[in-house]
């Protein structure tokens, strides 16, 4: 972990010099990990898309094998070995973050400023936000995280949901009240860049498409067609008749 922090370091410092600022140095640097995630945020988005078109499948295998787990599980992974969903890929690039806010959080602990550590209204990066402002933004980030990733859906799985969506902005925003906020500044604005690159990957977004929701388009067209073709053929013998 020690390299990742020096490396950290050595950034921080390389892009202060750039702007004199270090706040804008971490929001560079929360750039610049946030473009080089991009690819495993890219490949989780549009696994995590898949899987929620595989839903009613899902639930239909979940009804047919609700005595049996074993057979559930089996089904399950087939189902998700065709049409190619990893269910671990959506994590992996939170994985990988982490280490990346463990080594910021350490490399602003043990920090040699050369110039002004505050920014904006903080008075310290390396300190608390004293008025709660960063925590605020993180968690609120957080929630439009959430939504932009999170399908709309109905019945039981409602209040689950909602259960995720108020859990997830307040752990954040009690890990950010308690680290340095430059941490704080790192995640909040991370966290708009990963929800921002959700929203305009069309393929990633809940509904948006995929491999799975193509299929599914494509079941839904040619049964409307069949159900139209058996219709136009009814009124056609009630004629001939």
């Amino acid at each position: 972990m020690k390299w990742l922090t020096d490396l950290i370091t050595s950034a921080i410092a390389m892009f202060y010099g750039w702007t004199g600022s270090y706040g804008l140095a971490i929001i560079l640097l929360t750039v610049f990990v946030r473009v080089i995630l991009l690819p495993l945020t890219w490949s989780g988005a549009v696994s995590m898309a898949r899987q929620q078109a595989l839903a009613p499948q899902l639930e239909e295998l979940r009804r047919r094998y609700r005595n049996d787990p074993r057979k559930l599980n089996e089904a399950q992974l087939e189902l998700w070995r065709q049409h190619g969903v990893n269910p671990f890929a959506g994590c992996l690039s939170v994985l990988v973050e982490f280490p990346v806010v463990i080594a910021l959080y350490q490399a602003l602990t043990h920090f040699q400023y050369v110039g002004p550590a505050s920014f904006l209204w903080v008075p310290h990066l390396a300190r608390p936000d004293p008025y709660y402002v960063l925590p605020t933004l993180a968690a609120a980030a957080t929630y439009w995280q959430a939504r932009v990733t999170t399908p709309a859906t109905g019945g039981g799985g409602t209040g689950m949901m909602l259960l995720s969506l108020a859990m997830g902005p307040a752990v954040m925003f009690y890990f950010t009240m308690k680290v340095g906020a430059g941490v704080g500044l790192y995640w909040a604005v991370s966290t708009v860049l990963r929800a921002l690159q959700q929203y305009l990957m069309p393929q990633a977004r809940p509904g948006g498409g995929g491999a799975a929701g193509e299929e599914g388009r494509e079941e839904g067209a040619h049964g409307g067609g069949s159900r139209a073709g058996g219709a136009g053929g009814a009124r056609g013998r009630r004629g001939r008749g």
